[in-house]
């Protein structure tokens, strides 16, 4: 494989923590010459500090809305994947959400986003975020859930259309039975349906039966739970001799 893409929150991340194995996964396809990616809903200013902080080149963010690109310079460029009329619509929207829902939680990284916008729905009240989504759909908004935000947005980006873009104009040598990609979530469809070579770690369990189109290969225990599964499967199953490089 000559790209690992990778989910964010409920894949790299458990409890919404961080751990050592990140860094594990990340010194792992440097070592086999692999380029690892984060494809996540989070924002554009998630994205830089993902750039700024780790040995990373490129970063999807916002569901698929925007592609970070940082050169050896360190320079960060933006490729927004929405127009800019539908940007402003949806300010719009998100103002008109506010008014209707006062208590409405918008997730703490809303500042930094450009192609979405993003509520936090965890420990809120069940019944207003049945309403929102209610209001979302009349709207014609299109919306999606992760593991920690219910993320709304205009045009028909998905995670797999960003991807797919990504690679046409940076990486046009990669073919789609090059590259993996590990997920967790409702929002990691798209990639579950397109893409051939997909993963999901133990704790995708929880949504299976909401997901049409699940991942080819499902791990299984506590011992797969996020990161710690997406570095057991690229130890077991991708890089498995580091001296012969690839597989």
């Amino acid at each position: 494989m000559k790209i690992i893409f990778s989910d964010f929150d409920g894949t790299l991340t458990h409890n919404r923590m961080l751990g050592s194995q990140f860094f594990d996964i990340l010194n792992l396809t440097h070592k086999n010459n692999a380029e690892f990616i984060v494809v996540t809903g989070r924002s554009i200013s998630w994205g830089h500090f993902l750039l700024t902080h780790f040995p990373m080149s490129v970063v999807i963010t916002e569901g698929g809305g925007a592609i970070l690109l940082s050169d050896n310079k360190g320079n960060i460029k933006e490729e927004l994947l929405i127009s800019e009329n539908d940007q402003l619509v949806l300010d719009e929207i998100t103002m008109n959400l506010m008014q209707q829902f006062p208590g409405c939680p918008l997730s703490v990284d809303s500042f930094g986003r450009k192609t979405d916008r993003a509520i936090e729905f965890l420990g809120q009240d069940e019944k207003m975020i049945d309403e929102i989504k209610l209001f979302l759909c009349e709207k014609q908004v299109n919306f999606n859930q992760s593991d920690v935000h219910i993320n709304f947005w205009l045009g028909d980006h998905t995670k797999y259309t960003a991807v797919e873009k990504f690679l046409y104009r940076y990486r046009t040598g990669v073919g789609l039975d090059n590259v993996l990609y590990f997920g967790d979530s409702l929002n990691d469809e798209s990639m579950f349906e397109k893409l051939p070579h997909t993963v999901g770690v133990s704790n995708i369990e929880s949504v299976l039966g909401k997901l049409k189109h699940h991942p080819k290969v499902i791990l299984k225990g506590e011992k797969n739970i996020a990161a710690k599964g997406v570095l057991n499967y690229l130890k077991t199953k991708v890089f498995i001799d580091n001296s012969a490089g690839l597989t």
